[in-house]
């Protein structure tokens, strides 16, 4: 009986450890997780360039390029573009207010567990975002030791040291077109991209970049260093959506391959922008060309 008891307690401690332990793996998986595509990184990473904004007085703000014409530009007509719009449009993005969801689902060493955050966000222009969790469910440990870890990785990701290292430019990246697709059916280019100086910060793959007004709508790829010693393998997808002239983030999907086995996935939901201020357009591209 007392041999029994004690056995029951050693595997009751084992199994412990494994779920501590594989919760301190998915803490700094999140925590490196904080993709270029991740949160508010597109409203200011690659926007953070501003020595293209001079330009932007004598650029079109809704350019008119389809497909067929579009082709005949170049990559670095293409990236100066980007920089000239992205300049514009954070000029006019004074601050947004949205109810944001993130889940971590994970299966694998130490059992299949999971958590889930709801998260009020306030953006300030140029680059102050406050986040405040609201609601938690699921693993409590996953939820204090991963997911509110992420959260202050996202603050650390918005400094304008990080915003510099993460813009999507030719200073920063090798890029070429490597064809044209078409989402929700409006034109774009797909850009091929990979960093020029890999770090945690910047990430290689492919990006979907609007043919009409020069907006990043999807990316798709991998960190171009590994997020962690437990990764083996990290993935993410990020798409967007327009709402009025400025883009903004709508989903982030990130999925790592744990090295101890099993696999991880971190999903944010932007949900909706409930308050979402924006100056009119032609006023951006004259603070723009300040």
């Amino acid at each position: 009986m007392m041999f029994a008891k004690r056995q029951s307690h050693r595997h009751e401690t084992v199994r412990h450890m494994s779920a501590r332990l594989a919760c301190v793996v998915l803490a700094a998986i999140c925590t490196a997780l904080f993709l270029p595509g991740g949160p508010n990184a597109a409203l200011a990473a690659e926007l953070s360039d501003g020595a293209a904004a001079s330009a932007a007085a004598a650029e079109p703000m809704h350019a008119d390029v389809a497909a067929p014409q579009a082709s005949q530009l170049s990559i670095e007509e293409i990236s100066r573009r980007m920089k000239v719009m992205n300049n514009a449009r954070l000029a006019a993005l004074a601050g947004y207010e949205s109810q944001r969801t993130y889940r971590l689902q994970y299966k694998g060493f130490g059992g299949a567990r999971a958590a889930e955050l709801g998260v009020n966000a306030q953006y300030v222009a140029p680059d102050k975002i406050h986040l405040t969790v609201v609601s938690q469910s699921g693993s409590k440990m996953l939820c204090d030791e991963a997911l509110r870890r992420l959260l202050a990785g996202e603050e650390e990701a918005t400094q304008a040291e990080n915003r510099t290292k993460m813009a999507l430019n030719l200073d920063n990246y090798k890029m070429h077109v490597a064809g044209f697709d078409t989402i929700a059916g409006e034109p774009a280019y797909v850009l091929e991209v990979s960093p020029k100086a890999p770090s945690k910060f910047n990430y290689r793959g492919r990006v979907w970049v609007s043919t009409a007004d020069f907006a990043v709508m999807r990316i798709k790829g991998e960190p171009a260093e590994s997020p962690s010693f437990w990764v083996k393998r990290a993935s993410f997808e990020s798409s967007y959506k327009k709402i009025g002239d400025v883009w903004v983030l709508q989903q982030n999907v990130s999925r790592s391959r744990v090295r101890l086995g099993g696999e991880a996935t971190l999903t944010i939901d932007y949900g909706n922008y409930g308050v979402l201020t924006t100056r009119p357009l032609a006023s951006a591209v004259r603070m723009a060309s300040r």
